[in-house]
């Protein structure tokens, strides 16, 4: 009977940790501030090399759109740094508890259009967002691995598109950009926006491996104490 008693408590208690770490894992509320707080913390909290984010400009950290896919989200915005605006975006993750997790963020160094891979519960997409410069741009096309992908953005100050993509294909794009009368304006934008050297990624543990080896050593421990209890009691008889 005591052996039960302690077993039923040992499995408890792992129960106990494991909603304990999901929760505080999926910690961020479902809303703008919640999340805007949550992307300058974990931003001041990497090298500044990667995210030029620090405790004199994280206020100036504001949401610009964002895009729920699949149990993802891409969120677009745009920070303060020696007097100039630059551009990042973040992938979140949806819990089962209604609340986020970030996953990783990702900047350019400036005023710039921004592409990533986002892979959800189910498929893959290519990501592309950026600011419409004073609404100039009216639609873009983007090729990509052979693949091409058309949208249009105009009346959007700020945009975010996706398009699903088979897992397989390679990284590479070309941004073609067109104005209202079909015009390729690709090098007039680029010429009157330059892109900044600069840039990086910042990102967790990969996605899913945290809580594997958390939940793990958890089970691990249960199991050891639980074998530990059955010995002695073994022993006693």
């Amino acid at each position: 009977m005591k052996k039960r008693i302690i077993n039923m408590t040992v499995i408890a208690i792992a129960i106990f940790l494991i909603i304990f770490i999901y929760f505080n894992q999926y910690s961020i509320k479902n809303n703008k501030e919640s999340i805007e707080i949550a992307l300058a913390d974990f931003m001041m909290d990497i090298d500044l090399k990667y995210s030029q984010l620090d405790d004199s400009n994280s206020d100036t950290l504001e949401i610009k759109k964002m895009e729920h896919i699949g149990d993802r989200t891409i969120v677009f915005l745009s920070y303060q740094r020696d007097g100039k605006e630059l551009f990042a975006y973040a992938k979140l993750k949806k819990g089962l508890n209604g609340r986020y997790e970030i996953l990783s963020t990702g900047h350019t160094g400036g005023r710039t259009f921004l592409t990533t891979d986002l892979k959800t519960n189910q498929k893959a997409f290519r990501i592309i967002m950026g600011e419409n410069f004073e609404r100039e741009i009216s639609s873009f096309k983007l090729k990509y691995d052979g693949y091409e992908f058309s949208s249009v953005i105009s009346g959007e100050d700020y945009f975010i598109k996706y398009f699903e993509i088979p897992e397989h294909v390679s990284k590479f794009d070309e941004l073609i950009l067109f104005d209202q009368e079909n015009n390729d304006i690709t090098d007039e934008i680029r010429e009157k926006y330059p892109v900044e050297k600069g840039g990086g990624t910042i990102t967790l543990m990969e996605e899913g491996l945290r809580e594997t080896i958390l939940y793990g050593i958890i089970i691990f421990i249960t199991y050891a104490i639980m074998r530990y209890v059955n010995d002695k009691s073994k022993e006693k008889e």
